[in-house]
């Protein structure tokens, strides 16, 4: 398999499902993609490639040693390598991109954790019918994570606690994030609020 015949694309004949590692190399040629490769020993495989007059198709038996991989099954880990993993955006109490939220707070709302400009899609207050409502956001696709409305009424004292407000609607999107209403009473003269996003 001299000459030119670049790129190179090697499949196996059985149509198994995994990624595979080549020990003993080709002598020549470059290898751009790997197809359905699972298991150790020689394979019987083709390679088809272009020879510089058109494509060619060649047999060869290879030697493949199958590495496998621990699979990353934990969806804020998924999340995270989406923008370099832990190694570059650091820890879910980081905020990495200095805009006031922490990691995990920017993947509960859907945020970038790289970009303080992105800051997800933030929670909304408004009135309705006379009524107060709070709604927020909360990811589908992680049932790990709490979302929990706290209140308090001097931001001098920070006396926190959850809100226990009554839920009144959710709205299932069918994409990263649905949504949830509840109702704010209006018995308090002054009512702060926030969001916490823990697991």
């Amino acid at each position: 398999m001299g000459g030119s015949k670049n790129p190179m694309y090697l499949y196996e004949q059985t149509g198994a499902t995994a990624g595979a590692l080549l020990e003993s190399g080709i002598a020549a040629g470059s290898v751009s993609a790997w197809y359905d490769v699972d298991r150790n020993g020689p394979l019987q495989t083709f390679a088809v490639g272009n020879n510089g007059s058109g494509s060619e198709t060649r047999w060869a038996t290879l030697e493949f040693r199958v590495v496998p991989g621990a699979p990353v099954s934990d969806p804020y880990e998924l999340w995270t390598e989406l923008f370099g993993g832990s190694v570059v955006i650091g820890t879910e109490t980081e905020d990495h991109d200095g805009d006031g939220l922490s990691n995990l707070e920017e993947y509960g709302l859907d945020g970038d954790p790289t970009d303080r400009m992105d800051r997800g899609t933030p929670p909304v207050i408004y009135r309705e019918g006379g009524s107060l409502f709070y709604s927020h956001p909360q990811r589908s696709d992680d049932a790990s994570l709490v979302y929990t409305i706290e209140t308090c009424t001097d931001l001098v004292l920070g006396n926190w606690t959850p809100a226990g407000f009554t839920l009144v609607d959710t709205e299932l999107t069918g994409s990263t994030l649905d949504f949830v209403t509840y109702a704010i009473p209006t018995t308090e003269p002054k009512l702060f609020l926030r969001l916490q996003i823990t697991r």
